[in-house]
C-alpha cells in the first residue's frame, strides 16, 4: 500500500528568477528542484539532471558510491534554498 507523503517544494527551475539561455523549465514542467517531506527534516529530495558526459562520470567515479547517481543542478537552485 502506498502512503500520501507531503512534500514542500523549497525552490525550482521555475521559481528562480530565469536568465535569458538558462535552458529553465516552464511551469507545469518537471524541473530541477530541491524539496522536503514532511516528517523528514533531516534530508533534502533533490531533483537533477543526470550526467552523462563520460569524462565526468570518470572524473567523480571515486566518490560515488554503491546506490548513488551523480546529477547536476543549476548553481542559484541551491543558492536560493531557504536556511
Amino acid at each position: 500500500m502506498s502512503r500520501n507523503l507531503q512534500i514542500t517544494t523549497l525552490t525550482t527551475a521555475a521559481i528562480a528568477a530565469p536568465r535569458a539561455g538558462d535552458g529553465m523549465c516552464e511551469t507545469d514542467r518537471t524541473c530541477e528542484g530541491v524539496h522536503t517531506l514532511a516528517g523528514n527534516a533531516a534530508e533534502y529530495y533533490v531533483i537533477t539532471t543526470d550526467v552523462t558526459d563520460p569524462d565526468v562520470l570518470a572524473a567523480f567515479a571515486s566518490r560515488i558510491g554503491r546506490g548513488e547517481r551523480l546529477g547536476t543542478v543549476q548553481r542559484r537552485i541551491i543558492d536560493e534554498v531557504p536556511r
